[in-house]
């Protein structure tokens, strides 16, 4: 017995479709059917119940194929859930949860595992009192986010730019770093083409990464459904993770493309347009997804926490787009990619002075917090000023020098390839280095040379770690300068010693 008869046997009733405009059909009959509940047409393709107004019915085809008028449907009296399979990470799952692929080839037991557990796609956000404080900070590994504009584990942090400005780039290193450090990863594509997620099965598999990450995946030809629930599956592969210790990064790529699909549906289901032509739920419809990511639970020692990075891409930079300027309302802070700073090789192109953190900066020690406003401070204004003042060209003076010197000598150190991961701790006392005039008789391209074998010694070398790690332990960035400069010449030895 298929579906459709299965589930017939077992409701009793049925509806018909009267009307078709892909992927939203209208039926009739149904007399007991719900909102957002399951329905299943006699040719055991799946839909949802977007509205219901009298004895009418909306629903949203899960198929590519489009219904026929006269095609019976009935209801499967559930929500929508996915199954989880048993060796889930390492995967790529279409958004009903379905292995579509592994991805690393080369991981024979990826796609092995009976499904152990159904989640139910879309739920409500907790409540406020089981929402505890963001304490800990999120390492992204990307040195200008952990210094000057810090993450918080369990916060949600929007990632917005045009295209082609280093958002992706940026995602892959924080998730290199982020699985390096234990944690793991569900990354959703929503209406991808087929070379995005190339490139990042590529990353995963050169860098022996996919073992700990979930690929949820909608391509451009996927049914609108799938598309449009392919975020909320993730949240819910999110949280299953969560539940069981996990501190998990969620990707969200991306939530403008999200929009415009559900734009599309909702004009097809004759919603009242507003802004833009979106529906006045679509604000709704983002802050119940994101409102989900956190630490969530009654007990502040219980591990596990969903960190979320939706993705938003601006036209010439306009933070005023309606579905930007929503999702920056929503969330906890937003990284500003810029065109201009991409222009001037800055890797990656975050734009210091229009980025936010809104609770990054309390998961920060008081060291830090004081690096972060003494830096900060210079390079968004002191910094600025000079660049403006040295047009002038001949009539800059030696301080002004100096300050176009030291700001184009940070923004160089904070510069990261794809993939390049740094600890805070080494690049910490780096940035203490550079401030304290060290390397002053030194080029550009020295001190660069200089971070990476500082960078290395303490990753490779366990007695150097411990011994930068106990240089660091100050209370200021001036008690830092102090240590820093009363041990220059064994700084400098590190800093020279190349790891071969």
């Amino acid at each position: 017995m298929d579906l459709f008869d299965k589930t017939y046997t077992k409701t009793n009733e049925y509806g018909e479709v009267i009307g078709i405009s892909h992927p939203i059909v209208t039926v009739v009959g149904l007399p007991h059917v719900k909102a957002d509940e399951m329905v299943v047409f006699d040719n055991n393709e799946l839909g949802q119940v977007q509205s219901i107004r009298e004895d009418v019915t909306t629903i949203l085809l899960f198929s590519i194929d489009p219904a026929k008028v006269g095609q019976k449907v009935t209801r499967l009296d559930e929500v929508l859930q996915v199954k989880v399979r048993q060796n889930l990470l390492g995967n790529v799952v279409d958004a009903m949860g379905t292995v579509i692929g592994v991805i690393d080839s080369t991981n024979t037991n990826a796609s092995k595992g009976e499904y152990v557990d159904e989640l139910v796609v879309d739920t409500q956000p907790p409540s406020m009192d089981r929402r505890l404080t963001v304490r800990n900070q999120f390492v992204t590994g990307v040195s200008l986010a952990d210094v000057l504009i810090p993450i918080g584990s369990g916060q949600t942090e929007l990632v917005v730019g045009d295209k082609k400005t280093g958002k992706t780039s940026f995602l892959l290193s924080v998730l290199k770093q982020h699985v390096n450090r234990g944690g793991i990863v569900v990354y959703v594509l929503v209406g991808a083409n087929i070379s995005e997620i190339k490139i990042i099965q590529d990353f995963l598999q050169k860098n022996a990464l996919s073992e700990r990450a979930v690929l949820v995946f909608s391509s451009t030809n996927s049914p609108h459904g799938h598309i449009l629930i392919s975020p909320y599956t993730g949240m819910a592969f999110a949280e299953y993770f969560k539940k069981q210790g996990f501190d998990v990064m969620l990707i969200l790529d991306n939530l403008s493309t999200h929009a415009m699909y559900y734009r599309e549906v909702s004009i097809l289901s004759n919603k009242f347009p507003g802004r833009d032509s979106y529906p006045g739920d679509i604000f709704y419809l983002h802050a119940r997804l994101l409102e989900r990511a956190g630490i969530i639970g009654t007990d502040p020692t219980e591990k596990g926490s969903v960190t979320c990075f939706p993705v938003a891409q601006t036209v010439q930079g306009d933070l005023t787009d309606y579905i930007v300027s929503n999702l920056i309302s929503i969330t906890d802070g937003h990284l500003y990619f810029d065109q201009a700073e991409f222009v001037k090789g800055r890797r990656p192109a975050i734009n210091i002075a229009l980025s936010v953190t809104r609770l990054g900066r309390q998961t920060q020690s008081v060291l830090l917090q004081d690096i972060n406003r003494t830096i900060s401070s210079f390079l968004t204004t002191k910094y600025e000023k000079s660049l403006q003042l040295s047009h002038f060209g001949s009539e800059v003076s030696d301080i002004l020098k100096k300050d176009l010197e030291l700001g184009n000598t940070m923004y160089e150190i904070f510069n990261q390839d794809t993939g390049i991961v740094y600890s805070l701790e080494p690049m910490v006392a780096f940035l203490a280095m550079v401030w304290a005039e060290i390397f002053k008789k030194d080029s550009l391209e020295k001190i660069i040379w200089y971070r990476n074998n500082f960078v290395d010694i303490y990753e490779h070398d366990q007695k150097v770690k411990t011994e930068i790690d106990e240089l660091v332990k100050a209370d200021t960035f001036d008690g830092l300068i102090g240590k820093v400069t009363e041990h220059a010449t064994r700084l400098q030895e590190l800093c020279k010693t190349k790891i071969q």
